[in-house]
């Protein structure tokens, strides 16, 4: 029997959003009974560990994106000295959310959102212009701020299946996430010493993401898992506070 069980989030947060939101269908969840009392961490900050304490920094800006976790959709931390710091600077509340508008978009084109993004990344590839307006309209920005316009949770049901506007669709939202994710590192880069960014959350299987903000950023890491299956490790992690290797190395981007 183990001493401790790690759980990746607060359920209590989680249930409270679902309440709130009126997300029903995620309402009712059963959850596996344990020997003893675990230790609930928070969904971001186990993102986050995951990530900073199997990197090689000492000192670090972590981004989490993803869509959704408890109550937030995307937290900045700092990391100083080797320590993950679990206040973050700035938090994105659901349903604003960077993760669920991809997903959006993925599903206007007819693909499947939490498979298809990759596809979709390479669909935007197909198309210059950035600035389709059925794709700016979803969203508002200002500066690194970011507010989605509608209910981004239920997907559309009128799919476009014309080809130039399908890209059209995949080059606009890419060129959001991108510039969104670029404006964040920017705004909050003066927080750490080194120019160091730690990138995590399943919005960082992004590869043409992690690409710009490369561009920007004086290095970037990356965890091979970046999604919930790695937020396993950063359960204990943010606990405990311990540098690690992970038993698995390469990062399953969408390249």
């Amino acid at each position: 029997m183990p001493d401790k069980i790690f759980i990746h989030e607060n359920k209590r947060r989680d249930l409270w959003r679902k309440i709130v939101s009126g997300d029903w269908r995620r309402l009712v969840v059963r959850h596996p009974m344990f020997p003893l009392k675990p230790v609930y961490g928070n969904h971001h900050l186990s993102h986050a560990a995951a990530a900073f304490y199997t990197s090689d920094y000492d000192d670090a800006l972590v981004i989490v994106a993803d869509a959704i976790g408890e109550q937030e959709s995307l937290a900045v931390y700092t990391a100083n000295n080797g320590v993950l710091n679990p206040s973050p600077l700035y938090t994105l509340e659901y349903p604003h959310s960077l993760g669920l508008f991809y997903s959006y978009h993925v599903a206007r084109v007819g693909l499947k959102p939490n498979q298809d993004e990759g596809k979709f990344m390479e669909m935007g590839k197909g198309s210059w212009i950035v600035d389709e307006p059925s794709v700016l309209e979803t969203f508002e920005a200002d500066g690194h701020l970011f507010r989605t316009t509608k209910n981004l949770h239920r997907y559309p049901t009128d799919i476009v299946t014309d080809p130039a506007l399908q890209a059209r669709i995949a080059a606009t939202t890419q060129n959001v996430l991108e510039t969104v994710l670029e404006r964040l590192y920017m705004w909050f880069k003066g927080y750490t010493s080194t120019g160091n960014l730690v990138f995590s959350g399943g919005v960082a299987y992004n590869a043409r993401a992690v690409n710009r903000l490369r561009a920007v950023a004086k290095s970037v890491h990356v965890p091979s898992h970046p999604g919930d299956a790695g937020s396993a490790y950063g359960a204990i992690l943010q606990h405990t506070h311990q540098r690690t290797r992970l038993p698995f190395s390469g990062n399953k981007m969408f390249t």
